[in-house]
């Protein structure tokens, strides 16, 4: 759709800044390779700014990459500030920055601006999230669960939220509650299979059960999809395999 509104009105800034964001969650999400993914990202962020000098949208996803990509944290910062200036009432620019100030570890700057952008939108699931995440990053689990929470109690089912508590619960020993958050998550998704296979499992063992057979099934299902030619990041293996205890094959695919 992007690209539509670009083709029929090639003088748009905000077509090329939006082709510039999805480029950018393409990258962090893994959906491309990140290199190929940035270079489109920077490519259209740069042709909104010659269309709109002041696009915010722009500046913020070329800021957001000089700190993720070329690792000039400052420059970085100083973007996203510029951003936030000329729209402050862009929930996703202060996000982004507040992002940025999470990364850093500059925690108490980064809960603030991520207040205030969930307070532009407050039924957004994703902001609340971010709220939590500021609080998980700086040792804060029963922080984060609460607010996880908040997340959840705002609609649909949310599995990243419940997945996130979980950790957070078993890193404070709760594991019998971090267990039943699986529980809700196979339930809410009617996955029956799985359900009954949670049944049993309680305490540290059963919690540490139920994390190595999912990420031997997860392992399992990007083996199959890279054997079919699909694009499936180094990361993620790398990530299972240190879940899984195999530190040799972990260490191959960070280098990767």
């Amino acid at each position: 759709l992007y690209r539509e509104a670009s083709d029929r009105d090639g003088g748009s800034a905000e077509a090329y800044a939006g082709l510039s964001a999805l480029f950018g969650a393409f990258a962090h999400y893994s959906m491309l390779p990140a290199p190929e993914a940035f270079k489109l990202s920077r490519a259209a962020a740069e042709r909104a700014l010659i269309l709109d000098p002041e696009n915010s949208r722009a500046i913020s996803n070329l800021a957001h990459q000089d700190g993720f990509r070329r690792w000039d944290w400052e420059k970085g910062e100083r973007g996203l500030r510029d951003a936030v200036r000329l729209e402050p009432w862009s929930a996703v620019n202060l996000m982004l920055l507040g992002v940025h100030y999470r990364v850093r570890g500059r925690f108490d700057e980064a809960l603030a601006v991520q207040r205030r952008a969930r307070d532009l939108d407050p039924l957004s699931r994703h902001l609340t999230y971010q709220i939590a995440f500021v609080f998980a990053c700086a040792g804060k689990p029963d922080s984060a669960l609460a607010t996880w929470q908040e997340a959840i109690a705002l609609g649909s089912p949310y599995p990243g939220a419940r997945y996130a508590s979980a950790e957070a619960l078993a890193s404070i020993g709760r594991y019998d509650d971090a267990v039943d958050q699986w529980r809700t998550v196979a339930r809410e998704s009617g996955d029956s299979a799985s359900l009954r296979a949670l049944a049993a499992e309680h305490g540290k063992n059963g919690y540490y059960r139920v994390v190595e057979r999912q990420a031997r099934g997860e392992l399992a299902e990007m083996l199959e999809r890279r054997r079919r030619g699909v694009f499936v990041p180094s990361l993620h293996f790398a990530e299972l395999y240190a879940t899984l205890g195999d530190t040799t094959r972990a260490l191959d695919w960070l280098e990767r």
